[in-house]
C-alpha cells in the first residue's frame, strides 16, 4: 500500500543529502571505534648507539571507512546533479528526455569544459535571448570572481565565495576519484606533539607514516639505555587530497564540505524563484 502522506515525500536532492548526513554519521561511528582500540603502538629497536621506535600497528583501519566517505562523496554531488535537473525541468515546463538529463549536471566555472556544457544546457532546454543567462544564474550561483557575490538581499565578500568554490571543486575532484578506485586512507602524524622521555624532550616532525616507520628515536649518549615508551601514540587518519593539496582530516573535511554543498542548493532555490517570477 502506498502511503499518501505529504509529509513522507521528499525531493530527490534532499533525499540525497540526508543520506550523504547518514554516510557521515556511519563514518564518524566506525572511525571512533577504531581509534578507540588503540590500534597504534612503538616496537623498540636498540642499536649501539641509539633507540629507535618503530610505528606498529595492530590492525588496519576498516575498508568500511574509505568506502563509507565515498558513498558520503556520492550522494553530496547527486544532490546538487538533481537540482540542476529539478530546475531544468521546471524551466522547460516538462519532463526531458534522458537525452537531455545526459547534458545537465552541476558544473562550477573553473571546471574543463566549462563553455561546451554550459552551450549543451541551453540546447537541452531550448533556451535563447536574454533566459539564457537568467537561467544559467540559477545553476551557477556562483557567476564570475568579483569583490562581492549576492545571494537574496544579503552580500558576501569574495573570500567566502572563494571557500565554497574550493570545497565544491574538491567534491567534485574526490567523486572523480572514487568513480575509478577506492580513495586512500593514510595515517598521519600530527604536528606539534612533544613528550618528555628519561628527561629528554622529544617533539614529531608532522607528516605520513607507514607500518615500521621510525617514530623516533634517542641517543644512548643521553643516558638512556633502553626502556618502555610509555606514551600515547597520536596517529590522525585522513584521506589523499586532491591533487597537490596534501592530506585532510576526512571526518571534519566531509563535514566542511556538506555545508558548503547546502548553501549551494539554498541558494538555487532562490534563484530558481527569481527566474521563475521574471517569466510570468
Amino acid at each position: 500500500m502506498t502511503s499518501t502522506d505529504p509529509e513522507e515525500f521528499k525531493s530527490d536532492w534532499l533525499l540525497k543529502l540526508e543520506r550523504a548526513k547518514k554516510h557521515l554519521h556511519d563514518l564518524r561511528v566506525i572511525h571512533d571505534q577504531y581509534l578507540a582500540s588503540a590500534p597504534f603502538g612503538a616496537k623498540l629497536e636498540e642499536r649501539p648507539d641509539e633507540l629507535v621506535w618503530r610505528l606498529e600497528v595492530g590492525s588496519m583501519p576498516p575498508q568500511d571507512l574509505a568506502l563509507t566517505f565515498g558513498d558520503a562523496i556520492h550522494n553530496m554531488r547527486s544532490a546538487l546533479d538533481c537540482r540542476v535537473i529539478a530546475i531544468a525541468e521546471k524551466v522547460a515546463g516538462e519532463r526531458l528526455s534522458n537525452s537531455k538529463l545526459g547534458m545537465l549536471s552541476f558544473i562550477l566555472p573553473e571546471e574543463p569544459n566549462f563553455e561546451k556544457r554550459s552551450v549543451e544546457w541551453v540546447a537541452a532546454l531550448g533556451l535563447s535571448g536574454e533566459a539564457v543567462t537568467k537561467c544559467l544564474r540559477v545553476f551557477l550561483p556562483y557567476g564570475e570572481p568579483s569583490e562581492f557575490w549576492s545571494f537574496g538581499d544579503e552580500h558576501f565578500p569574495q573570500d567566502m565565495r572563494d571557500a565554497t568554490l574550493k570545497r565544491l571543486k574538491r567534491l567534485i575532484w574526490l567523486s572523480n576519484q572514487d568513480k575509478h578506485r577506492r580513495l586512500n586512507l593514510l595515517c598521519f602524524r600530527p604536528a606539534g606533539a612533544s613528550y618528555s622521555f628519561g628527561g629528554v624532550s622529544i617533539t614529531w616532525a608532522q607528516g605520513l607514516l607507514t607500518p615500521g616507520d621510525i617514530i623516533c628515536s634517542l641517543s644512548r649518549a643521553n643516558g638512556i639505555d633502553s626502556g618502555e615508551l610509555n606514551m600515547k601514540i597520536d596517529i590522525d587518519l585522513r584521506i589523499e587530497g586532491a591533487k597537490a593539496e596534501g592530506t585532510f582530516d576526512f571526518c571534519d573535511e566531509l563535514e566542511n564540505i556538506l555545508y558548503f554543498v547546502e548553501c549551494s542548493l539554498q541558494i538555487m532555490d532562490f534563484e530558481e524563484v527569481r527566474f521563475l517570477e521574471s517569466k510570468s
